[in-house]
């Protein structure tokens, strides 16, 4: 596994990523370059995906106990 993406150099920080040694921007490229396999670029989109939906399901939580904090001291 690589810790640094063999195009920009910036470091690694998901599995995909390390597993195939490119970043979620510069795969794109690698792939079109023919450097890495297409399913690199589907298995980065999966788990980038999978990040987004996490992070706005926390966002909601956050703001539905934020609301409910609120809600608390008005009654």
């Amino acid at each position: 596994m690589t810790q640094r993406c063999r195009i920009c150099n910036r470091r690694l920080t998901n599995p995909v990523s390390q597993k195939y040694g490119y970043g979620p921007e510069c795969i794109k490229q690698a792939v079109v370059e023919r450097s890495a396999p297409l399913v690199a670029l589907v298995e980065m989109d999966r788990i980038l995906k999978s990040t987004r939906i996490r992070k706005v399901r926390m966002a909601t939580q956050v703001q539905t106990d934020t609301m409910d904090l609120f809600s608390e001291e008005t009654e």
